[in-house]
């Protein structure tokens, strides 16, 4: 459950404003438009450490199974129709708040699409009318509201200069204070170490055979 819910914006009087009614009556993007990003982030992330022929993209029409049917009626159609599959995320979120940078969102306009666990898991709402994403930290706090292209191109740029470090089958690894190294790093002498995946030595080993490639 969320500890704590992103600020609504101030009115001109400097009260919260709190009819989720106001704002924007259509959404921002076409479910299309909308859905490309993911897609584009995950074939990117493809060129990682992922396998092209695991994403699983959906078909025009979206996912068969995702109906309002199969949401309880819960889901508003166009939450439905941007064909991001959500029903695997069990997380609820009935007695939640959700703000946008611009005002509350209705409960149908919302997708949890990955869960988090454990101190600092990070849980990922979108906002589909916005288009926006909320960044949940679990058992500590709740980031505001960022638009999906800003949401994407944070991490893609952090994996492009390498400040995130992937590994198959691995956790990624937040690298931006790890120091360079100019000296050839050998196979033998990373798998010599006795400590955990993560040491500055497996920073510089994986930033050297992607600088190879």
């Amino acid at each position: 459950m969320l500890q704590s819910s992103p600020s609504p914006p101030l009115s001109d009087d400097g009260s919260h404003e709190s009819d989720a009614s106001e704002g924007y009556d259509e959404p921002r993007l076409t479910p299309q438009e909308l859905g490309a990003f993911f897609i584009d982030f995950y074939l990117f992330m493809a060129t990682l450490n992922y396998d092209k022929s695991d994403l699983k993209i959906p078909p025009p029409t979206g996912w068969p199974e995702i109906t309002s049917e199969s949401c309880g009626y819960f889901k508003s159609d166009y939450t439905i129709e941007t064909a991001i599959d959500f029903k695997k995320h069990s997380e609820t979120h009935e007695a939640m708040e959700f703000w946008s940078s611009e005002d509350e969102q209705d409960l149908s306009d919302v997708i949890c699409f990955a869960e988090g666990y454990g101190s600092y898991g990070r849980g990922l709402w979108l906002l589909v009318k916005d288009c926006e994403i909320i960044e949940e930290l679990s058992e500590a706090d709740v980031l505001s509201a960022v638009p999906v292209g800003e949401f994407f191109a944070n991490p893609r740029e952090q994996f492009e200069t390498l400040k995130l470090i992937p590994g198959e089958r691995r956790i990624t690894i937040e690298a931006q204070n790890a120091p360079e190294r100019k000296e050839l790093i050998t196979e033998d002498e990373m798998n010599s170490q006795t400590q955990q995946w993560g040491t500055d030595l497996d920073i510089q080993y994986v930033r050297q055979i992607y600088l190879a490639h």
